[in-house]
């Protein structure tokens, strides 16, 4: 296995991510798993290379590997938003730009590229977590949060703009979520702070106390996590055909690097 870094431009301080190359994913052995999981909650990202004939089937039990599927019980068998579903492995989605004959069983598809304008963290449930103050998610939290507009690509503008409570769908108050704004490392034991910003709407503090003046918790939210964007943490990766990249998705935030439809 030959794990080594990234090439990083002058001045970066970016200390995070591997590439590992030549790796067969599609035979791994119980050790290189074990392996490589201890290489991501060490580095955080890490990048396999020349994985062109890489499977939907074998990404998504890799995948599954480190935990199980990440939208809770119900899996996803269809396609949404801008994601189309492949049909022997549903759970592995297809995120492109323009027409597509064929791919993976898919005819004649129109994709359109996702928005690069906000970092984000993807969807999972909640693991075993130390955690220091919870943050509280807002009901049908894509549905209420759709008419905002992104702030500098970690936050929302607060704008009033967000879909009335009660002309959301109904939901049980024990679906809400409250989770933990600090993730525990499951290798190193340490923690991290990671919050998804464009979902939250109520901060819980340890006194018992809640902070829910939208603005506020925003802002709060804002201050804590604009250094992650500064452009020296920012490792911008160069994709080639055959990549396949691994997130600590408790430690690090991504976004897609292009959006050629947006033209302001």
């Amino acid at each position: 296995m030959n794990i080594r870094p990234p090439k990083t431009a002058p001045g970066s301080a970016v200390d995070f991510g591997v590439k590992i190359d030549n790796m067969d994913l599609e035979n791994i052995t119980n050790d290189e798993f074990a392996a490589i999981r201890d290489t991501l909650y060490h580095q955080h990202i890490v990048l396999f290379k020349n994985q062109q004939s890489l499977s939907p089937r074998t990404q998504y039990e890799f995948t599954k590997r480190f935990k199980p599927y990440g939208h809770g019980r119900k899996i996803i068998l269809q396609s949404l938003r801008h994601l189309k579903a492949v049909l022997d492995q549903p759970q592995a989605m297809v995120k492109e730009n323009g027409f597509l004959k064929s791919y993976q069983g898919l005819e004649n598809i129109t994709l359109r590229h996702p928005n690069h304008r906000r970092v984000h963290r993807d969807a999972s449930s909640p693991p075993n977590i130390s955690n220091l103050t919870p943050r509280q998610h807002a009901m049908r939290r894509y549905i209420w949060m759709s008419r905002t507009r992104a702030f500098t690509g970690a936050g929302l503008y607060t704008e009033g703009r967000e879909i009335p409570e009660s002309d959301l769908p109904s939901v049980a108050p024990s679906k809400i979520q409250i989770l933990a704004m600090a993730w525990k490392n499951r290798v190193r034991g340490k923690l991290s702070l990671q919050i998804h910003p464009s979902c939250v709407c109520k901060i819980h503090l340890a006194d018992g106390s809640v902070i829910d003046g939208l603005a506020r918790v925003r802002g709060i939210i804002y201050r804590l996590q604009r250094p992650t964007i500064s452009s020296h943490d920012v490792y911008a990766h160069d994709w080639s055909e055959g990549n396949m990249i691994l997130f600590n998705n408790h430690r690090v935030l991504h976004s897609i690097g292009g959006t050629p439809y947006f033209t302001t």
